[in-house]
């Protein structure tokens, strides 16, 4: 899955941060800053104490440079292609922090 670097405030304004969205191709312009594709294990792993927790977790991994952006707090953001019944695909903040078995809210990548 690409991943892409996102300013928190784009994020927030388009209401990403709490929800996938759908989109109907891979975002290809700015304020989105392709970072590069996830390498998915295929495996899923459960965060939290059942039943609370979430259990569709994947575990990845991606390497990256920071691209060359202004200071500011920004947004790690996947594009599924497969997550979204037809042509279309979301778009999903992938910064999730937990306490536990409770889902606090998104972290934020800071570039200074």
């Amino acid at each position: 899955m690409p991943v892409y670097l996102v300013p928190e405030s784009y994020a927030r304004r388009i209401g990403f941060l709490d929800i996938a969205i759908p989109v109907a191709n891979a975002p290809n312009r700015p304020p989105f800053r392709l970072l590069g594709r996830e390498r998915c294990t295929n495996k899923v792993h459960y965060i939290g104490d059942y039943p609370n927790g979430d259990w569709s977790a994947w575990i990845g991994y991606l390497r990256f440079r920071v691209p060359h952006v202004p200071p500011g707090r920004y947004q790690l953001v996947v594009y599924c292609a497969s997550c979204w019944r037809g042509p279309r695909g979301s778009l999903v903040v992938n910064n999730w922090l937990w306490h536990g078995s409770k889902r606090v809210g998104p972290t934020a990548l800071t570039i200074r």
